[in-house]
């Protein structure tokens, strides 16, 4: 495993459940009244998501050269900082 690959990998461990902590107080406590959720409850609800997700491994995914995973795991960072953007951007107007 390269090590851009590894950083952005681990990146996305502590950055999705940022966003989503981040996105769930200004939309969910915001408007509907709901408990505030702290990074580590945050962190358990998007394991828990991502423990109910489909996870599908194809053979070409294990065949697919380095730099294909590589710029997946580029892109997975890249989205969840879109994500937060998209939901900042909403936030203004409501």
């Amino acid at each position: 495993m390269k090590f851009t690959e590894l950083i952005f990998s681990l990146g996305n461990w502590f950055v999705r459940p940022f966003v989503f902590m981040k996105l769930y107080a200004w939309f969910i406590f915001a408007n509907f009244g709901g408990p505030q959720l702290s990074y580590a409850e945050a962190f358990g609800v998007w394991l828990t998501v991502l423990f109910a997700q489909r996870t599908r491994v194809t053979q070409s995914d294990i065949d697919a050269p380095q730099q294909t995973k590589t710029v997946k795991q580029v892109a997975n960072f890249a989205v969840a900082f879109i994500i937060l953007g998209i939901g900042a951007i909403v936030r203004v107007f409501m």
